[in-house]
C-alpha cells in the first residue's frame, strides 16, 4: 500500500492546530468535513479528528442534516467558541485586517507579479461584496473578473482561486446551501 493509501485509510493522521482548524470557520456558517479538509489542505480523516477533539471542547457545534442520497454532518462555530466580542475589539480596522490577511494568503502562480494580480484580484472581489452588501457568484463573474483576471482566460478558474480565500475575510458570509448570494456583515 503506497503512503497516500496509507493515507488515506488513516493510518497516518496530521495533527492539526486549534487555531488553524477554527480559522476556517466564518461567523456561524457552517462547513462540511470536505470543505474544512480542502480549506485546511489535509485529509478528510485529519479535519474530522481535529474538529471533533474542538467539539468535545465545546468549540465547535456539529448538526446531522438529512439529505438525498445520505446525512452530512456540518461543523459551526458555536457560541461558547464564539464567545463574547470586547467592546473596543468592534470598532478593528477592516481594511488593515484584510490587507494583514491577504500578505499572508497562499495563492497560485510561478512569478511574484501572478501572485500579485492574484491576491489583487480578492481584494476587489472582497471591496465588491462589501460595498454591495450581497453578490451573486454571476454578479463577481460579470464585474470583478473583466477587470482583475490575474491571469486566468475564463472566469471558472478565476472563480476558483478567488472564492476560498474571499470566504476567510472578515465579515464574508458565504452563501447558504443551495443558493449562490455572497453576504458582508462586517463593519
Amino acid at each position: 500500500m503506497s503512503e497516500n493509501e496509507e493515507r488515506a485509510w488513516g493510518q497516518y493522521a496530521e495533527t492539526v492546530p486549534d487555531d488553524r482548524a477554527l480559522s476556517v470557520f466564518s461567523g456561524v456558517e457552517p462547513y462540511t468535513t470536505r470543505e474544512v479538509a480542502e480549506a485546511m489542505n489535509v485529509t478528510e480523516h485529519t479535519a474530522r479528528t481535529a474538529l471533533e477533539a474542538l467539539f468535545a471542547r465545546d468549540e465547535v457545534g456539529r448538526k446531522e442534516v438529512r439529505g438525498d442520497p445520505a446525512t452530512l454532518t456540518v461543523w459551526y462555530r458555536s457560541r461558547t467558541g464564539i464567545g463574547e466580542v470586547p467592546t473596543e475589539d468592534v470598532s478593528v480596522d477592516v481594511e488593515a485586517r484584510v490587507d494583514e490577511l491577504l500578505e499572508d494568503v497562499d495563492v497560485p502562480g510561478t512569478s511574484e507579479m501572478m501572485r500579485d494580480w492574484r491576491i489583487d484580484a480578492i481584494r476587489a472581489a472582497f471591496d465588491h461584496l462589501r460595498e454591495q452588501e450581497a453578490v451573486s457568484v454571476g454578479e463577481f463573474l460579470e464585474v470583478v473578473f473583466p477587470a482583475h483576471q490575474a491571469g486566468f482566460d475564463e472566469p471558472d478558474p478565476w472563480w476558483e482561486m478567488v472564492r476560498p480565500r474571499l470566504r476567510r475575510l472578515p465579515g464574508v458570509v458565504n452563501p447558504a446551501w443551495g443558493e449562490d448570494t455572497w453576504r458582508y456583515e462586517g463593519q
